[in-house]
């Protein structure tokens, strides 16, 4: 058996979707972490990238699969389901992967906004292969999360905030034993040298401080965050399910590196709370009962996809005038008629 010092490390991200999970995962690269080079390639809804392993965001699909489940699915996985023997060939692909992908780098880290949903996968995974896992989990205020969600989406408040609490909520717990830091989406942008620092710290990863200026100057911009909230505002929403208010409160004090003590306990009586919900979670069950109704929701993830898309050409066409603008500018400069 090996001690903790002998285990080989790498980085898992966790996090909600929307909740800044690609921007925090890029920085890792300033810190030593390599991401690889299989990576769920740019779109209209990420173009800066996802920075997702394929195999890494295959696997978790197929593990929800096996409980009938897609990402934006409410029921909560329950323990007899975790011993499904429909597991264990995903579980032996999963730690050929591992070996793979830490035989190619020093040091590598993946990030899924599914992981955390299935973080008891990984976790089996990791304890086979005697490996150390170090957990970055990146945070963002939930009404972000919200308005992010129903923007691409077309999801409603409720359904969102109840989505948040079932990826964050069930497993957290897991990562207890293990170095970890929370990171909020909002400070990172506002201080990305000073998160950067936090994580580093925690994890024991060594900054390269050149590459965190690049960072911070190239790839953070005010373009990745289209809202900003306090836990106020959270408050008093009124499509809020309490829990989720206690929830972000929690993880903001240890984003903050505050209330580490009283963290654990609380979030386990949380975690209990939300147990108490599983079988209103199970009625809902899929998204398609949601509220809206299936065909709707369908009619408005397709126009918010409309919607990003015309914003992005909307952002190179301004890109490509003020190119020209300046193409212009140079010309008459230099003395050249430049119309």
């Amino acid at each position: 058996m090996k001690t903790s010092s002998d285990r080989r490390p790498l980085v898992v991200v966790l996090g909600m979707h929307r909740s800044g999970t690609s921007a925090v995962t890029q920085g890792l690269e300033a810190l030593g972490v390599s991401l690889g080079t299989e990576l769920l390639p740019a779109n209209f809804d990420n173009p800066k990238g996802f920075f997702e392993d394929l195999r890494v965001f295959d696997l978790n699909e197929r593990v929800l699969g096996v409980f009938g489940l897609s990402w934006s699915d409410l029921p909560l996985i329950t323990s007899e389901q975790w011993q499904s023997p429909h597991l264990q060939a995903l579980r032996l692909e999963a730690r050929e992967l591992l070996q793979t992908r830490l035989a190619q780098y020093p040091l590598w880290g993946f990030k899924d906004p599914r992981t955390v949903r299935v973080l008891p996968f990984w976790n089996a995974c990791f304890e086979e292969l005697q490996l150390a896992p170090r957990y970055l989990v990146s945070i963002r205020n939930p009404l972000s999360v919200v308005k992010s969600l129903a923007r691409r989406d077309g999801m409603s408040p409720e359904w969102a905030h109840l989505l948040w609490l079932v990826h964050m909520v069930p497993y957290l717990t897991l990562i207890r034993e293990h170095p970890h830091v929370v990171v909020d989406f909002d400070r990172l942008l506002s201080a990305p040298p000073h998160e950067l620092g936090r994580i580093a710290r925690a994890l024991d990863l060594t900054p390269d401080m050149e590459a965190v200026e690049r960072y911070a100057a190239e790839f953070l911009s005010s373009g990745l965050r289209n809202s900003t909230f306090q836990l106020d505002d959270l408050a008093a929403d009124p499509h809020l399910d309490g829990l989720s208010l206690q929830g972000a409160r929690l993880l903001d004090a240890l984003s903050r590196d505050e209330g580490a003590d009283a963290f654990w306990p609380e979030w386990q009586s949380l975690a209990g709370s939300l147990q108490g919900l599983a079988p209103l979670l199970r009625f809902f069950g899929n998204r398609e009962n949601d509220g809206l109704g299936h065909e709707r929701n369908a009619l408005l993830a397709r126009q918010a996809d409309l919607t990003r898309q015309i914003d992005y050409l909307r952002g190179e066409l301004a890109a490509r005038e003020s190119l020209i603008e300046a193409l212009y500018a140079r010309l008459e400069q230099a003395g050249q008629p430049a119309r």
